[in-house]
């Protein structure tokens, strides 16, 4: 958990840092060293979220003006890792609109995470259906497709019957 922590908020995610080392003290996972460099990362990635979070609103109107969708693409990114996976389906769909990308297929696929993530399984299977491949992006929307499924059957199960 600490190292993926540490990986998120390198990379730029420090909501997401914040929510692994969270829930990772919250269950006790760390002890000696670890548990102190899991403090340390725990402040570091709060305080980055909260500038995050008071920047996102200019960082949005910015992306909304840019001349292709590579802005709106990595906000819709943002939010969905935020935990706002309907606000981030929206943001990555009007930036795959807004065109110009110049990575599409991944926008399609982080399209597709959101979606899933924000409870619409069907939209999630059609985005990454929509993806066929031989490379490596491929194998990945074909790993989600298979997620969606189960999830779209786990929904449609009937209730177990009580004994």
């Amino acid at each position: 958990r600490l190292g993926y922590a540490a990986l998120a908020m390198r990379l730029g995610y420090p909501a997401e840092a914040k929510r692994v080392v969270e829930a990772g003290l919250a269950k006790k996972s760390f002890a000696g060293a670890d548990l102190g460099e899991a403090a340390k990362l725990q402040a570091s990635a709060a305080r980055a979220a909260a500038v995050d979070r008071a920047q996102a609103a200019a960082d949005e109107a910015a992306a909304q003006a840019a001349k292709d969708g590579n802005a709106l693409v990595g906000q819709g990114l943002l939010c969905t890792v935020d935990g706002n996976p309907a606000q981030g389906a929206a943001l990555l769909d009007q930036g795959i609109a807004k065109g110009g990308l110049k990575r599409p297929d991944d926008a399609r696929l982080h399209l597709g995470i959101a979606q899933l993530r924000s409870g619409r399984a069907a939209a999630a299977l059609e985005t990454f259906q929509a993806l066929t491949g031989a490379d490596a992006l491929g194998a990945q929307a074909h790993v989600w497709a298979l997620l969606a499924r189960s999830r779209m059957q786990a929904a449609s199960a009937p209730p177990a019957a009580a004994d």
